[in-house]
């Protein structure tokens, strides 16, 4: 409890949280970690990826974090040319970089990264523009997932173009010494065209990780269909220690946030996304009626002379 001194006591240059000359009030202000951030390390890790992370603040908030989610290291109160000056850093080590970032301040470190994820969702125009992949939904096990797909859909096509080869210039061979007839080479023709196909299908098997660990490759479930997931997941959000002060419990909202213009229905974790998207609702409309309303010319009757 905050008492108030006597008039006579006080001065103009008297601090809100200065009673008597003693610390009274303390207030702390912190960013809580997203629920998936987790499951997202872990998924990298699994990828053998390296994770540091550059951030604006302190030492101990940036310690705290990277100990409560799992990230490798930490590079704390850190300035858009510092964050660009650790990319060069570390790509001088000849090792790929990728950047992962949504602000104004992310823009240069994703334009010099070997590859740069902009959060689409609620993400500034100028790390969209910089970046060489938007995503679009405000989820970060997106990342892991566009990563696993890309290296699978490599791998595959290499074991396509070997199969293809393989078998097409086995039949021609065989068939220059008369070994092959012509009913062998279209049924050899078949099978390879099947394997490759077969072979191309190994990537419906690579799907996006949720945030329970005990099934991290099973098929997640969109958000607008399963209104009693969302509810177990911020309930499970909730029962989460603070990753800051454990003394401190930040409440997750207990819904999202979905758009309702002209029956959109997107849902958002935050809602920096939903104005986000509101926005381009509205300047999509500005266009619209600016077309509608645009006169027309009139052409001018010539004069008889």
């Amino acid at each position: 409890m905050i008492r108030r001194p006597p008039r006579s006591t006080l001065s103009s240059s008297s601090a809100a949280s200065d009673v008597y000359k003693r610390q009274a009030l303390i207030i702390s202000l912190f960013d809580t970690v997203r629920m998936e951030a987790e499951t997202a390390m872990e998924e990298l890790h699994r990828l053998g990826l390296k994770v540091t992370m550059c951030t604006g603040d302190s030492e101990d908030v940036a310690a705290a974090v990277c100990k409560k989610v799992g990230i490798d290291a930490y590079q704390a109160r850190q300035k858009p040319d510092e964050k660009l000056k650790y990319i060069k850093k570390v790509q001088t080590d000849d090792e790929n970089v990728g950047m992962l970032g949504d602000g104004i301040n992310d823009g240069p470190a994703l334009a010099m990264a070997d590859i740069g994820f902009a959060m689409g969702a609620g993400g500034t125009a100028l790390a969209v523009q910089a970046a060489d992949i938007v995503i679009a939904e405000d989820n970060l096990l997106c990342v892991p997932f566009v990563i696993d797909v890309g290296r699978t859909a490599k791998k595959l096509i290499f074991q396509n173009m070997f199969m293809a080869v393989t078998i097409k210039g086995g039949l021609t061979i065989a068939a220059l010494f008369g070994v092959v007839k012509l009913w062998m080479a279209v049924i050899g023709d078949l099978a390879g065209l099947l394997c490759v196909v077969f072979n191309g299908m190994r990537m419906l098997k690579v799907k996006m990780a949720e945030t329970d660990l005990t099934d991290t490759n099973r098929p997640r479930d969109r958000l607008e269909d399963k209104e009693d997931d969302e509810h177990e997941m911020v309930v499970l959000h909730q029962e989460r220690e603070s990753t800051v002060q454990s003394h401190i419990e930040v409440p997750m909202p207990a819904r999202l946030f979905k758009c309702d213009v002209n029956g959109c229905g997107r849902a958002f974790y935050r809602p920096a996304g939903l104005t986000a998207h509101k926005g381009s609702h509205a300047s999509g409309n500005k266009i619209q009626q600016a077309v509608m309303k645009k006169p027309v010319a009139k052409k001018k009757k010539k004069k008889g002379g």
